[in-house]
């Protein structure tokens, strides 16, 4: 386009070629909008999505343990590491 400028003037054809411009700048415009706009919801849902796999974990994990009723400290590293030391002394 730029590369044209002393043709299309010449020519008369300046007027035309900044609406052609125009165009493609207002259509670049909205695309690279968007595009920021979608990144930058990217880490927030991510954040979010990552929260309620953790809550969802935590509540499912509850559940188990209190079906078998000893409350997930047998199953736990804690225990596993005390036991550990306990038995080393």
């Amino acid at each position: 386009m730029y590369g044209g400028h002393t043709i299309v003037k010449a020519f008369n054809g300046e007027e035309e070629a900044i609406k052609e411009f125009e165009k493609a700048n207002d259509e670049l415009y909205h695309s690279a909008w968007k595009s920021q706009f979608l990144s930058g919801l990217i880490h927030p849902v991510m954040n979010f999505v990552g929260n309620v796999g953790y809550v969802a974990v935590a509540i499912l994990r509850r559940i188990s343990c209190h079906q078998r009723k000893n409350y997930g400290w047998k199953y736990s590293i804690l225990y596993s590491i005390q036991q550990a030391i306990y038995s080393a002394n």
